[in-house]
């Protein structure tokens, strides 16, 4: 017998629900430099640490300080992705109050990145997520860790994980992968393997 999926602590719409924790920084420290750097730069970070989280998180914030978010989506296949807005129709409309904020910058061709700098010219800054240094200056460098891990897992599920730290270890540091495999273990009520599951059942 398993759970009810909207029962579980780990359901999909609860991880979108959650806000970026910065490691060894604070929000202000981190909005103060992407200002500085007039909001041209990129998240940098593996896959899982928290780059689409974080573009999520700038979204309120920039809209607080007076600035329009625009975001724009592309999959690992160059097709545009679920959410997001249309990217014609948003190159063609930027201006000086919006700021761009582009996930899956790394699965563009250099060329359309190239081109993509150049529109976004128009507006007044542009964020991007990708796995490396690239043409945009580094505003911050996602990583996890198996305390943030842990942290994570008790504010979903509340309650402590025990194998945070091997949990950690078996993704190589992929938050989502981990999320995710808690996910499925909660999904079957009678499992012991996580505190999580207990709570699920």
């Amino acid at each position: 017998m398993t759970a009810r999926a909207g029962d579980n602590p780990f359901r999909v719409d609860r991880l979108h629900e959650l806000d970026y924790w910065p490691q060894g920084t604070t929000w202000d420290a981190m909005l103060d430099r992407l200002r500085a750097m007039r909001f041209r730069g990129a998240i940098v970070g593996p896959h899982g640490s928290g780059k689409t989280t974080l573009l999520h998180a700038l979204v309120p914030r920039l809209s607080a300080i007076g600035l329009r978010p625009r975001l724009l989506f592309r999959n690992r296949d160059g097709s545009e992705g679920a959410y997001g807005e249309p990217w014609r129709e948003t190159l063609a409309t930027l201006d000086g109050g919006d700021v761009l904020l582009v996930d899956g910058y790394g699965h563009l061709f250099p060329l359309a990145r190239l081109r993509l700098l150049r529109r976004s010219r128009a507006a007044a800054g542009l964020v991007v997520t990708c796995h490396g240094p690239g043409l945009l200056p580094t505003w911050t460098t996602t990583a996890t860790s198996p305390a943030l891990l842990a942290e994570l897992v008790e504010h979903l599920a509340g309650a402590p994980d025990p194998d945070a730290a091997g949990r950690h270890r078996r993704h190589a540091g992929n938050l989502r992968a981990a999320l995710r495999e808690l996910y499925d273990t909660c999904g079957h009520a009678g499992s012991e393997a996580s505190p999580a599951s207990r709570r699920a059942g």
